[in-house]
C-alpha cells in the first residue's frame, strides 16, 4: 500500500487504498465484521500513487466520493469521482 484515505469528519465505512500495483481498492469496512472489496480500478498513474487526498473543507457526505491522486515522475494530479465508476474527471498536468 502506497497511500490510504478515509473520511473522518463524519461516519463513513469506506477506505481508499492505493497499492504498489498502481491500483485503487475501495474497501467497505461496514459489512458486519468482514472487509469487502467494493471497487478496484487499475492503472491510476504510470507509477504507483504517492499521495491520495480526500476533501476536508465541508461536512457534506457526498464529497467522500471525490478524491485526488498524484504519483512521482511529473505526471500531475488527477481528480476522481467514485460515482462515475472511479473515472478521473480532471487531470492537471505540471508545466515542463
Amino acid at each position: 500500500m502506497t497511500a490510504l484515505g478515509a473520511a473522518n469528519r463524519f461516519y463513513s465505512h469506506l477506505v481508499l487504498a492505493a497499492c504498489s500495483d498502481r491500483a485503487l481498492r475501495v474497501l467497505d469496512l461496514g459489512r458486519g465484521g468482514d472487509v469487502a472489496l467494493r471497487l478496484q480500478v487499475g492503472g491510476l498513474h504510470q507509477r504507483p500513487v504517492s499521495a491520495l487526498v480526500q476533501p476536508r473543507f465541508a461536512d457534506d457526505q457526498r464529497l467522500c466520493d471525490l478524491f485526488a491522486t498524484s504519483a512521482a515522475g511529473g505526471e500531475g494530479a488527477k481528480l476522481w469521482d467514485l460515482r462515475a465508476g472511479a473515472r478521473y474527471t480532471i487531470k492537471h498536468s505540471l508545466p515542463e
